[in-house]
């Protein structure tokens, strides 16, 4: 049963978990459809898996150099401004990496483009608003927002697929950029409104009002061990995730496997991201972090393990997918509540960003170096090897993880830094 805290929240803020939703399903777009794209530009330009590969590359630089610049605009201005702007700009800068080829600068420059603009898509703005709102319930809301990422691993490879043999590539591209922005901004338009989604106000206006905004500046936080625990073992797991999610398709086909039926395996990370970031979510509110993140680590170096010498075999590959899937789902939710409760919602936009920066450095960079290795070595075994050994280390950094501070205290922040 709900709390009386817990369901006031939901009463008033499930809008806020429903855009979320609605953005992350469209931001997840390129960890989930750009390799149904690897085959088919390959064949056309003869581009390296590496060269198709680096556009996460560009969102992991572009990542770390405005993530934490977004989050204080998203302080300063409120994340509806942000998201508002930058939603339809992200829209066409995907839409423009169908004018690709054949030259591959064309493609680094969409892919930049994106890099600029995507970060307003993504979480930093949503769970802004997600996390000013709700207390009680923030695990599961950010969960359920989150949530979207599952859905769009179900949803990216298939459609992508489908509007590549209908469309093109180029048409694909042209489709996917301005659906998103078509469905996305109105959406934010209407229902993304309220205190929670407005410039942060100071801390002496909240104090009066009878809300008072505890927690850590941004350079408390980044003197605290805390936060680089949580973004580092999260950057490990970004990195196992989003180079399953984009070269698994790859290397399925790569051992006989269809591509349909290479899409279809790919396609089941889906559902099982929605499971893991819902269980993750409801866990987060009521069990210690350090177990939570641990198991889903474990489930993710075994995922790993798997890929290890792949033989092609199509259960091997669903398990796999299944299994780092299950700790994709948890990621994205630990990242946000974790930083929520460890260094408190003071700062949260900026402080956030900079672990996002951080997180993005595993996300983008991972599958361009995987794609590097299978240029070089003709597999992906060393990268998994690699990523199964970084795995077992961020189990044992998450089961240092301890009790959430109470930022209430002001000996309790300094404490804490």
């Amino acid at each position: 049963m709900m709390s009386r805290e817990a369901v006031q929240e939901w009463r008033t803020g499930w809008r806020f978990v429903f855009v979320t939703h609605i953005g992350i399903l469209g931001s997840i777009f390129m960890t989930f459809g750009l390799g149904q794209f690897m085959k088919p530009l390959s064949d056309a330009f003869g581009w390296s898996r590496a060269e198709i590969s680096s556009a996460t590359l560009f969102y992991s630089i572009g990542t770390i150099l405005f993530a934490t610049v977004l989050g204080a605009l998203v302080d300063k201005h409120g994340p509806r401004t942000i998201a508002l702007i930058g939603v339809p700009l992200t829209g066409l800068a995907i839409a423009s990496v169908g004018l690709s080829g054949p030259s591959i600068w064309g493609w680094y420059m969409g892919w930049a483009a994106y890099a600029f603009f995507g970060l307003a898509l993504g979480p930093i703005p949503w769970s802004a608003a997600v996390a000013r709102h709700f207390n009680v319930s923030r695990g599961l809301a950010l969960a359920l927002g989150y949530s979207a990422s599952g859905v769009g691993g179900a949803m990216w490879p298939p459609l992508t697929l489908w509007l590549i043999n209908h469309l093109g590539w180029r048409g694909a591209f042209f489709a996917i950029g301005i659906g998103i922005a078509a469905v996305v901004t109105p959406v934010a338009y209407f229902l993304f409104r309220g205190p929670a989604t407005g410039p942060r106000e100071s801390d002496e206006a909240m104090a009066a009002a009878g809300h008072p905004r505890h927690g850590l500046t941004l350079a408390q936080a980044l003197r605290s061990t805390m936060f680089w625990r949580v973004s580092l073992v999260l950057m490990v797991t970004a990195a196992a995730a989003t180079s399953t999610s984009i070269h698994l398709s790859a290397m399925m086909i790569d051992k006989g496997v269809s591509p349909l039926q290479a899409a279809a395996v790919a396609a089941a990370i889906g559902p099982a991201l929605i499971v893991g970031r819902l269980t993750c979510g409801w866990l987060l509110d009521f069990a210690p972090a350090r177990v939570v993140a641990a198991g889903f680590f474990v489930l993710a170096a075994l995922g790993c393990g798997l890929l290890i010498h792949y033989d092609g075999n199509q259960l091997r590959g669903l398990t796999a997918g299944v299994l780092i899937g299950l700790t994709m789902g948890a990621e994205g939710d630990l990242l946000a509540y974790l930083i929520s409760r460890y260094c408190g919602t003071r700062a949260f936009s900026a402080i956030y960003g900079v672990g996002l920066a951080i997180f993005g450095i595993g996300y983008g960079g991972a599958p361009f170096a995987s794609g590097m290795i299978f240029d070089r070595l003709q597999n992906y075994d060393l990268g998994y090897s690699v990523l199964t050994v970084l795995l077992v280390i961020a189990i044992g950094v998450a089961l240092t993880f301890g009790k959430y501070p109470d930022f209430s205290s002001e000996a309790e922040t300094q404490r804490t830094t």
